[in-house]
């Protein structure tokens, strides 16, 4: 019994020097609030890094207001998310020197840890925003607002664009009404950054995937 404590010790030892160990030890809760001009929001997603890849979800429940159904909600609900990961997910990756981390973004609407309370009200054609969204909103207009949820800012004309830089982008899935937006590797940045701190890596660049 005393080798076996002896050689559990010498084990855990060597896991300790070996550095950080991938998996849920590499997850963290991420939030906080932007704002610009008239506009706040809060964002917040969780990020996991594994032996293969980014992984971010974001948890988003929805609401329905009066006017609208559960089976309408239960409709819509699949578009949406297969619209926000076709935009977000496997787009871009980080690089290393030894390694690729393909980007996979998991919009979740179900689950035990969900951090985004959205309303879905009745019709379409009104002003939608991150937390207030219409049943007939377009899949595009869902992507754009789970960027918000991420993180980042408009990138048009009049919308709550970064104080910083002000990007006005039209081609931008984060442009007013995208109808074929798409990401943009500058919106992963701050996973970048993300992965630098936790790993100690040097060399993290973005690379894209695919258009």
């Amino acid at each position: 019994m005393k080798h076996a404590t002896v050689f559990f010790s010498i084990v855990f030892l060597l896991l300790h020097l070996a550095g950080p160990a991938f998996g849920d030890e590499l997850g963290k809760n991420i939030s906080g609030r932007h704002t610009s001009g008239r506009y706040s929001w809060l964002y917040g997603y969780r990020i996991y890094l594994d032996e293969n890849r980014l992984l971010v979800r974001v948890g988003i429940h929805l609401v329905a207001a009066p006017g609208v159904t559960g089976v309408q909600l239960a409709g819509v609900q699949p578009e949406w998310e297969k619209e926000i990961e076709g935009v977000w997910s496997n787009r871009f990756a980080l690089e290393t020197q030894n390694k690729t981390y393909p980007i996979v973004v998991d919009a979740v609407f179900k689950g035990p840890s969900l951090q985004h309370d959205v309303i879905v009200l009745p019709g379409g054609g009104r002003r939608t925003d991150e937390l207030t969204w219409h049943i007939m909103d377009s899949p595009q207009t869902a992507a754009h607002e789970f960027g918000h949820m991420l993180g980042l800012y408009d990138e048009y004309m009049g919308g709550a664009v970064d104080p910083l830089q002000k990007i006005i982008d039209p081609g931008s899935i984060m442009t007013s009404a995208p109808v074929a937006g798409t990401s943009r590797i500058r919106h992963y940045e701050r996973f970048r950054q993300w992965f630098r701190t936790e790993t100690g890596e040097e060399y993290v660049k973005l690379i894209r995937l695919k258009e």
